[in-house]
């Protein structure tokens, strides 16, 4: 067994269909992962993403990394969104967000900090820098955004 098979994915069918019934197959990630590493992860769910348009950041140059919002932009422009919203449990994915919106991009941040070692530091970090949404869970998400 590897490390990649502790992966603990907090995905699943219910919270995927709802995202598509609202936002179609417009789904993509920007994530600090490789391809490789997320599809194995991901196996069960990849055909729910639009791998075409998501950015796998470790096959990348270094310079584009988070909080780099250039791969965010990347993604959006490709799925012509007008508003898009990215879900992340770092400050670095806040800052590329906030990078993001400085150019000019309609982005949100979702802050999810019960995956954190200190949840209570990461919520308050959220807070304090405002983050649009800001929940416990992934699982959270179709509640935060009324799609339930």
């Amino acid at each position: 067994m590897t490390y990649i098979d502790l992966d603990e994915i907090v995905l699943d069918e219910t919270l995927i269909q709802k995202l598509q019934n609202r936002f179609g197959k417009k789904i993509t990630t920007v994530t600090g992962r490789g391809k490789f590493a997320f599809s194995y992860s991901m196996k069960n769910f990849l055909n729910n993403f639009d791998m075409q348009n998501s950015v796998f950041l470790e096959d990348r140059p270094l310079e584009q990394a988070k909080p780099n919002p250039k791969s965010l932009i990347e993604s959006i422009s490709a799925i012509d969104s007008k508003c898009s919203l990215y879900i992340g449990d770092s400050m670095e994915d806040l800052l590329m967000v906030e990078k993001c919106k400085e150019s000019g991009y309609d982005v949100s941040f979702c802050g999810i900090y019960g995956s954190s070692d200190e949840p209570e530091s990461k919520f308050e970090l959220f807070q304090k820098n405002k983050a649009s949404i800001i929940i416990e869970s992934i699982q959270e998400l179709p509640k935060a955004l009324n799609l339930v």
